[in-house]
C-alpha cells in the first residue's frame, strides 16, 4: 500500500478515525507502551510523520481514543436508563447500558481506557475527569437507589467499584456477540450482585413495571 500524507489527504476527519481505530487495537494488543508510531502508521498505510498532522504525540492519541469511549459509553448509559422506571429496572438498565458499550464498536478503546487510564499524564487526565465524574455519578445515583430500597446493603461506593471491575473484566463477555446474549449476561449480573435468584429478580423487575408493590427482599 502506498503511504500517504495526511497534510494532502481531502477526508481528514476520515483519516483521524482511521488513526484512532487502528491506535485504539495496537494499544489494546501489545499495551500503550509496546506500540509504536511506526505500528500505527502501517495499520493505515501513512507515514510515521503523517500521523503528527492531527495528533501532537503518542499520547493525545490515547487521550483521545480514552476520551472517545468514555463519551460515548456515557451517551449510550442516558439513552438506556431513559426509559427505566425503578431502582431494579434502572439497575438492570444500567448494567446492559455498560456491557452494550464495552462490547460494541469502541470495545477495544474502552478495554484500553480501563488499562491505561494511569499512563496518561496529570493534565490529561484532569481534562477527562468531568466525563469521567459524571459517569460515576449515574452509578452512584443508581446504587443509592438501591439501598435506599433495600436491595443494595454494602457501601455504594465499593459497590460501585467491584461491580464495574466484574464487568469490565469479567471472562465470560468476551463471548458476548448478540442483542440476547448481552441482556441474559446483565440480569445474571445484576442477580448475583443483589444476592438474588435469577427467577426472584426477574420477578421483582416485573413487579416493579408494572406498579405492583414488591415483597420485601430479605
Amino acid at each position: 500500500m502506498a503511504r500517504q500524507n495526511l497534510a494532502c489527504d481531502s477526508e481528514p476527519n476520515l483519516r483521524r478515525e482511521q488513526l484512532l481505530q487502528a491506535a485504539a487495537l495496537l494499544f489494546q494488543k501489545n499495551g500503550y507502551q509496546g506500540a509504536t508510531v511506526r505500528q500505527i502508521a502501517d495499520a493505515t498505510g501513512l507515514t510515521s510523520g503523517s500521523i503528527f498532522y492531527y495528533f501532537k504525540s503518542k499520547e493525545d492519541l490515547l487521550e483521545e481514543i480514552i476520551s472517545q469511549a468514555m463519551k460515548s459509553g456515557l451517551q449510550i448509559v442516558h439513552e438506556h436508563l431513559s426509559t427505566a422506571t425503578g431502582p431494579l429496572s434502572r439497575f438492570q438498565a444500567l448494567a446492559l447500558a455498560h456491557l452494550t458499550a464495552i462490547m460494541g464498536p469502541l470495545g477495544s478503546a474502552h478495554e484500553v481506557s480501563f488499562r491505561d487510564w494511569k499512563l496518561l499524564s496529570p493534565d490529561a487526565r484532569d481534562r477527562l475527569r468531568t466525563v469521567n465524574q459524571q459517569y460515576r455519578e449515574v452509578w452512584m445515583q443508581v446504587l443509592n437507589e438501591l439501598k435506599s430500597n433495600q436491595y443494595l446493603l454494602s457501601d455504594p461506593e465499593r459497590c460501585r467499584l467491584y461491580m464495574l471491575a466484574a464487568l469490565n473484566w469479567g471472562p465470560a463477555r468476551k463471548n458476548l456477540t448478540e442483542s440476547s446474549q448481552l441482556a441474559s449476561a446483565a440480569n445474571l449480573f445484576c442477580s448475583i450482585a443483589l444476592n438474588l435468584d435469577e427467577e426472584e429478580f426477574h420477578k421483582l423487575c416485573a413487579a416493579e413495571k408494572s406498579g405492583d408493590k414488591p415483597k420485601d427482599v430479605d
